[in-house]
């Protein structure tokens, strides 16, 4: 069940005020019209039903009831069921028991389920005993060690392949006990919590560079962040980092030279953080992508405080950490008790250097990407020292997190929610009018909003040639430092929704029409009036003739992977339309209906607690397998800058499919499951949290999924209506 990882959502986690929880394990809860148990959800494939039976049951009312549809399934493909009960307890060792009935199950197992989110994680779905036929009601049980640092506890049924099968009367123990006559333990608060000192301010208000200065608070910063990772006691969540950088920054400014700078460190990690063990790391893996960079220690020029820096390297950090944890069973970084200090528009000088630190240091340990900024990273902190000291109000504060958040190239990464000082600096009104860089010309394409777009008299196929006396071009550049994105075409992309803004209610254009060049006044309206943000209504899948199906997985449904394989088997060819984000995740459902034999298609690297900055490859991924419904014509996969994260990753499974060619474009070169970040001023801003490679190991990140064929849009296309990527594709099917 090698794919069974990646199909989890996040469950809603059920919190309870009663000293021993009343969790619904028997399954007679019900709510009316609900097709499970209270609290229960479905995981798995469309093509398995899930049901309350209440003819078939091991006691009481009812059971939980799974089974198949269709006859075109194998072993990989899975029907499960599961309920969330928060990890509050106190033990070693973790049982789950529960009965289960089986009928004609086969090509795959029966099985319950236990997964435990948190600290190193666990899961068993008894896969391995390989239950399958007709069995009566038997209780089964998997005992698992329980993890420190666990969150949640998963249980379930599941069935893989095909057959029925039913389920009841489960339970959980702790050490033997269970849980339904369990006290929930609850922790004392984190320490670092407590630590209140600075909640209304760092008292920096004003700091005064020099270059002395601004290496010296580069440095701090790298420091900062490295003992934040590398220091067992940092880990606890006894100290709150942010805090003791405002500690120890006034003395450290204070310090003339490099050498009271150092002692001014020193005493500070030591008091503060005290002694530790030192361990020996054995590799983690065979295959490391990136390694942690100990260059910069030299930059300090204190001996005694790099010695202090090179031991803790062997720090003994185990189990868990309080700022960092890993997606289970996924393996992105999860940036954890963050505080976002909400109270702060514009934060005072300390913590706009903290908001510089944090993100500094996160993507420095663990960024799968680092290595493909066009900039050195080891150099941007020094560069931002004075953006983030200097930034004189919110919005050249805010435009200085952007500005950094750019330097990642990762189209993963922007500052992810409406802000009035951001809207300000690109203009608080946009105009109607929709263009697209085609040809490398700004084109009328149509409008954000039909009645108002039109009355600005702006045609299909005009072409904007200066903005507010600019030329595009000029604007092109001006803007393109706060357009984060992985390579230029994605920029290009994302230029449009920002060019035609500003903070009067009109702007100025110059336009060609026939050639002929025209100026024009444009009306602008609030931004919040005008969704740019407007996708496609097509049908999730059709016939375009009578023997080629359509797939545009944007407004995939529950249900359509069935009727998909029901009317597209029989064609002779099937375009797969990647030019938007997938609404359902599909690289199994529907890769292993295209593909005959499973077949590697991608690896990933992650980061890890023991070394931060490590970031190593894991085992390729496949998708595929034996099966005699397997589809057996072309395959054509379209592609564009639009086609980011989940549809390029889609690309890279369907890419194996047997007779299949990509036609299109670039796409937006950002893939791999997304981490969340919190910055001072409540800046919430993400990255691509895994690296994302083909099996061989070539890049994707920034290049972005390459086409078999190259076709872009061009303006007399675009003028006609016509989708000429899909043309190319129809010509290769028919040939």
């Amino acid at each position: 069940m090698k794919n069974f990882i990646f199909l989890f959502a996040f469950l809603p986690i059920f919190l309870f005020a009663q000293d021993i929880p009343k969790f619904n394990l028997d399954v007679e809860k019900v709510k009316k019209n609900e097709p499970l148990p209270e609290g229960w959800i479905k995981w798995g494939m469309d093509e398995f039903d899930l049901n309350i039976d209440k003819t078939t049951r091991k006691s009481g009312k009812r059971s939980i009831k799974i089974s198949n549809n269709t006859d075109d399934l194998k072993g990989e493909e899975f029907g499960s069921t599961a309920y969330a009960i928060p990890a509050q307890y106190k033990g070693k060792e973790i049982e789950l028991t529960g009965y289960f009935k089986t009928e004609n199950a086969t090509d795959g197992f029966v099985g319950l389920l236990l997964r435990i989110d948190g600290g190193q994680g666990a899961f068993d779905n008894m896969d391995k005993r390989a239950i399958q036929g007709t069995n009566d009601w038997k209780k089964y049980s998997i005992k698992l060690p329980y993890p420190i640092g666990a969150k949640t506890i998963y249980i379930g049924g599941i069935i893989a392949g095909k057959g029925t099968a039913w389920f009841d009367n489960f339970d959980v123990l702790i050490d033997g006990k269970s849980i339904t006559k369990l006290k929930p333990f609850i922790p004392e608060p984190a320490k670092a919590t407590l630590d209140k000192e600075f909640d209304e301010g760092s008292t920096i208000d004003e700091i005064k560079l020099t270059p002395e200065s601004t290496q010296a608070l580069s440095t701090l910063g790298k420091i900062w962040g490295y003992v934040k990772y590398y220091h067992p006691k940092v880990a606890t969540g006894d100290i709150n980092w942010d805090y003791e950088l405002f500690r120890v920054l006034p003395k450290y400014m204070k310090a003339e030279g490099y050498i009271e700078r150092a002692d001014v460190v020193l005493e500070w990690i030591n008091s503060t953080l005290g002694e530790f063990e030192e361990v020996t790391y054995e590799p983690t893996s065979d295959e490391v992508k990136l390694r942690p960079n100990d260059q910069w220690f030299g930059e300090t020029k204190a001996d005694h405080l790099m010695h202090l820096l090179y031991r803790l390297k062997a720090a003994d950090r185990t189990g868990t950490h309080y700022y960092i944890d890993f997606a289970p069973y996924i393996g992105n970084p999860v940036f954890q008790n963050e505080n976002p200090y909400t109270q702060f528009d514009y934060p005072d000088a300390g913590f706009r250097l903290l908001a510089l630190y944090r993100y500094w240091n996160m993507i420095n340990y663990f960024f799968p990407y680092k290595h493909l900024t066009d900039e050195n990273w080891e150099n941007v902190i020094l560069d931002f020292v004075p953006k983030f000291v200097n930034a004189k109000n919110e919005q050249e504060y805010k435009v200085a997190c952007l500005e950094l958040i750019g330097k990642i190239q990762d189209t993963h990464a922007n500052i992810w929610q409406q802000d009035e000082a951001l809207d300000e600096f690109f203009g608080k009104n946009i105009s109607a009018v929709k263009f697209k860089m085609i040809e490398n010309k700004a084109v009328v394409v149509g409008y954000y909003d039909e009645e108002k777009g039109k009355s600005s008299g702006l045609q299909l196929g005009d072409i904007i040639t200066s903005i507010n006396g600019l030329e595009v071009e000029e604007v092109i550049q001006k803007m393109l430092p706060y357009l984060p994105a992985s390579n230029y075409p994605t920029q290009l992309r994302d230029f449009p929704r920002k060019a035609l803004r500003s903070n009067n209610q009109t702007l100025e254009i110059t336009y060609l029409r026939n050639d002929n060049e025209h100026n024009k006044t444009l009306t602008t309206y609030p931004v919040k009036d005008i969704n740019t943000w407007n996708r496609s209504e097509k049908d999730s899948w059709s016939v375009l003739d009578s023997d080629i199906g359509y797939i545009y997985p944007a407004t995939l449904k529950d249900g359509d992977f069935k009727k998909i394989k029901e009317n597209l088997l029989s064609k002779k060819a099937i375009v797969i339309d990647l030019r938007c984000y997938p609404s359902k995740f599909m690289v199994f459902d529907l890769g292993n209906f295209l593909t005959p034999e499973a077949k590697n298609f991608v690896k990933f690297t992650s980061g890890e607690l023991q070394i931060p900055g490590n970031i190593t490859f894991g085992q390729p991924l496949q998708v595929g397998g034996n099966d005699a419904g397997t589809y057996k014509g072309k395959i054509a996969i379209l592609i564009n800058e639009e086609s980011q994260s989940q549809a390029e990753y889609t690309t890279m499974a369907f890419r194996v499919t047997p007779n299949n060619k990509v036609f299109g474009s670039t796409t937006a070169g950002a893939d791999g499951n997304v981490s969340s970040i919190f910055l001072p001023g409540n800046i919430r801003t993400m990255i691509s949290g895994l690296g994302v490679y083909y099996p061989d190991g070539t890049e994707t990140q920034r290049v972005g999924i390459v086409p078999d064929v190259i076709v872009k849009p061009t303006i007399k296309g675009t003028v006609e209506g016509r989708d000429e990527v899909l043309e190319k594709a129809l010509k290769w099917i028919n040939k």
